[in-house]
């Protein structure tokens, strides 16, 4: 019965003018793979901190909420509901994943890059065999 967690394609907060850089054609390809690497890690982490309520499983309560915050050095924060699950009970259990995984360490390529992530957590009932 172990919930998951989708995550989307990372949003870069806007650059202050300090850093913006020289060039628009993107990371370069090691970046790319750095940052896939990373969305999946933190979706695992995410995962695995999720607790999927009892009383939401006991209601045979399936469904899925989706959870947008900001990501840098191993930290997230201000994380916001902004798909709700239907269901304030697992809207709440979805936001203390965010807050309480134990997220991966960043690869140095990606150290100090402040990222907006929005992931998607499922509350689903898996059957056993």
């Amino acid at each position: 019965m172990a919930p998951s967690a989708q995550a989307a394609p990372p949003t870069t907060a806007p650059p202050t003018p300090a850093s913006t850089p020289a060039s628009t054609a993107g990371p370069p390809s090691d970046d790319r793979q750095a940052e896939a690497d990373l969305v999946a890690r933190l979706r695992a982490a995410i995962q695995a901190a999720l607790v999927y309520p009892s009383a939401a499983r006991d209601a045979g309560f399936q469904g899925h909420a989706r959870v947008e915050f900001v990501f840098r050095d191993g930290v997230a924060r201000n994380p916001r509901i902004i798909r709700s699950s239907g269901m304030g009970l697992t809207d709440r259990a979805a936001l203390a994943a965010v807050e309480n995984a134990i997220y991966p360490a960043v690869p140095p390529s990606l150290a100090g890059r402040e990222t907006t992530y929005q992931v998607t957590v499922r509350f689903e009932m898996v059957q056993e065999r």
